[in-house]
């Protein structure tokens, strides 16, 4: 009876043993691994952020200066002294001539905006690749353990 006893004392010592192996084998490797995940997701999140909030800022710029320049090339009416100074900027010229100046001075600064935004994300890949690379090491250590 105490052989009985004993041996299955020795069995559940055995089973809790495997069990804290497998948890600490596992468990640990699973713990830094859903960590780097969320780090990669995360850096990938604030690329894409960044890059989406660049372009929407460029868009909304060019918007909001041709609505400038719409707004006081037309919004100037009741013959007053700057009325009539509009008008002579209209007809020689000078207004047309603003107007194409701004859209190649946003092509300027869109083009100039680009490189640079261009320059973020070729160091946002690296940093993007470096993340995957430290995942598929931490993954690689995971499965030959």
């Amino acid at each position: 009876m105490i052989q009985f006893f004993g041996s299955i004392g020795l069995f559940i010592i055995f089973i809790l043993k495997m069990i804290k192996n497998f948890l600490l084998k596992y468990l640990g490797h699973a713990a830094i691994i859903s960590f780097q995940f969320s780090v990669t997701a995360i850096t990938i999140t604030f690329v894409l952020a960044v890059v989406a909030f660049a372009v929407t800022g460029l868009i909304s710029l060019y918007n909001l200066i041709q609505r400038l320049f719409d707004f006081v090339s037309s919004g100037v009416s009741g013959g007053g002294l700057l009325s009539c100074f509009f008008s002579v900027l209209s007809c020689s010229g000078v207004a047309s001539g603003i107007d194409f100046g701004i859209s190649v001075l946003m092509g300027v600064l869109s083009s100039i905006l680009l490189f640079r935004l261009m320059v973020f994300i070729f160091y946002g890949i690296k940093i993007i690749g470096n993340e995957i690379f430290k995942l598929g090491v931490l993954l690689g250590q995971a499965l030959n353990s």
